[in-house]
């Protein structure tokens, strides 16, 4: 049985404005059952008071005992003397190994306490009994509430919006901004669009919060969107990558979530929200949510303008032209937070771990702040991903490496050019780079980047491939296609001899069979 351990004490110093605090700590409690529950551990104080109470200060630790419990479910419901009950969450990540902290946690009331004096009572539960009311999920080692007469402002409303102004065809906003000491968490947007959006105009209007962060680390937001006079027009909650929200109005598809599900937008004033999950939106700019998020680091992208082309289409990137044995590097080119830079080329020749032939691609040489940390993602003609890196570079630089035969030497202490990517096909690639931390999506060219690295990024691309399109069906290389081409093939396919340089692996999947042949069949007959 663990044991207890309370002390009420008056802090004799007062605060910043000379007003009295009171305290109370708990030693060895554990956090079992969910509210209600007989499991519940209960423990109570009761200061002096002759104050108001705007907020609890929690500082606490909390130790894991149960391997499936989360840190986001130990809560403490806290009623006040006036019988007003408090749900106080100081963990807001899931899992967690060993000990963890909670230090000044702020809880502010939306009305405050008219007097400290009386019993506080403080009930210790889980959101979820992962191992039921027989085993406990985990123990506050301590936790030491204060009661702070300091309430939190009110949450923001649409009066405080940051004004983005007038936005003309082709306008990017990306932008990070920082809320803390509030009731609630919103942060509000304001922008003038100076052309409609959708119906006669091929204007879109995409937005989304990707990477925004409320309290210590939760990622669940809802978005809306009002006009001027305060009419709600749209909200979304989980469009997005992960849990996070997108707005997109305006004609066709552009991939993914963007895709103009929301109503068309004539010329005028509009405001964004981005909330904390669960939040319900209402006409006139009205919002409300349960959560209880006294902070946030918001992430906004806009992006505003035309699109002729139906359908998915891909990024605007610097071409690098055809690849060939001269290799070829890019850059500096700049980079700002939440942003990616593409690239274009083209490969002549398939590379694989038969044919000798590779493609190697590094970021050495980028310079971003903070930490000079970049991801990269390869995607093909039609916007799927191939491949993508985080750290195998130098540092926290990125690099990709396919095929065989690779000449390049190591930059640092980064990983080898071993071809690990494996076999690339011929044909035209796209390559985005971009800051940690970035989500590549597996089709439509989708890059969500969540970072605050900016700077300047540079590419190097090497290979021992022709920038020539080579003719594959010409297998004996006379430089005519015919049939002695068919029967230097069929030779080397049946293991009876290959021309220099070739391999019965035709289509170079690193697999010799009837793949290989009907692949050479088909060029054969097409011709070069």
């Amino acid at each position: 049985m663990r044991t207890l351990m309370a002390t009420v004490a008056a802090c004799l110093a007062a605060d910043a404005h000379g007003s009295p605090r009171e305290d109370a700590t708990f030693s060895g409690v554990d956090s079992n059952g969910v509210l209600g529950s007989p499991a519940n551990q209960v423990r109570t104080f009761t200061p002096v008071g002759g104050y108001p109470v705007g907020s609890l200060r929690v500082t606490a630790s909390l130790t894991k005992v149960h391997p499936e419990t989360f840190a986001s479910e130990a809560r403490v419901r806290v009623t006040t003397p006036s019988g007003r009950t408090h749900v106080v969450q100081p963990f807001s990540f899931f899992d967690f190994e060993g000990t963890v902290a909670a230090t000044d946690y702020l809880f502010a009331f939306e009305e405050p306490e008219p007097d400290a004096a009386g019993v506080w009572t403080l009930r210790f539960f889980e959101q979820y009994d992962d191992g039921g009311p027989a085993e406990t999920d985990a123990a506050w080692d301590s936790f030491t509430i204060v009661l702070d007469d300091e309430g939190s402002a009110p949450p923001p409303d649409h009066t405080s919006a940051i004004d983005l102004g007038v936005l003309t065809p082709g306008a990017v906003v990306r932008r990070v901004d920082e809320l803390a000491g509030v009731t609630r968490a919103l942060r509000w947007y304001r922008f003038t669009l100076s052309e409609g959006v959708g119906g006669a105009t091929p204007n879109v209007l995409d937005i989304d919060c990707h990477g925004t962060v409320h309290g210590d680390d939760v990622t669940d937001t809802e978005m809306a969107i009002f006009d001027a006079a305060g009419t709600l027009i749209a909200q979304d909650d989980d469009s997005g990558v992960g849990l996070w929200s997108v707005l997109s109005h305006g004609h066709d598809t552009r991939g993914g979530p963007f895709d103009g599900r929301h109503p068309d937008l004539p010329a005028g004033e509009y405001y964004v929200v981005i909330a904390p999950y669960n939040a319900a939106f209402g006409s006139p700019f009205t919002v409300s949510t349960t959560g209880a998020s006294r902070s946030m680091r918001a992430r906004l992208h806009l992006s505003f303008g035309a699109d002729t082309t139906p359908g998915v289409s891909a990024p605007g990137a610097v071409d690098l032209g055809v690849l060939s044995p001269a290799g070829v590097s890019a850059g500096p080119v700049a980079l700002g937070i939440d942003e990616t830079v593409w690239f274009r080329f083209e490969l002549a020749e398939g590379v694989s771990g038969i044919n000798g032939l590779f493609l190697d691609i590094d970021t050495s040489g980028s310079d971003l702040s903070p930490f000079n940390d970049t991801e990269i993602a390869l995607y093909d003609a039609s916007g799927v991903r191939v491949a993508s890196d985080d750290d195998d570079g130098d540092g926290f630089l990125s690099q990709l490496s396919f095929g065989s035969g690779s000449t390049s030497p190591p930059w640092g202490d980064s990983e080898p050019f071993d071809g690990r990517g494996g076999p690339l096909a011929a044909g035209v690639y796209y390559l985005a780079v971009s800051g940690h931390d970035t989500t590549h999506t597996s089709s439509a060219w989708l890059v969500w980047p969540a970072s605050d690295e900016a700077g300047t990024v540079r590419v190097h691309l090497r290979t021992n491939t022709s920038s020539a399109p080579p003719c594959p069906p010409d297998f004996n290389g006379d430089g005519f296609l015919d049939f002695f081409d068919l029967d230097a093939f069929v030779a080397c396919f049946e293991g009876e001899g290959c021309p220099e340089g070739r391999t019965g692996d035709y289509n170079g999947d690193e697999f010799i069979d009837f793949f290989d042949l009907d692949a050479f069949v088909a060029d054969f007959e097409a011709g070069c």
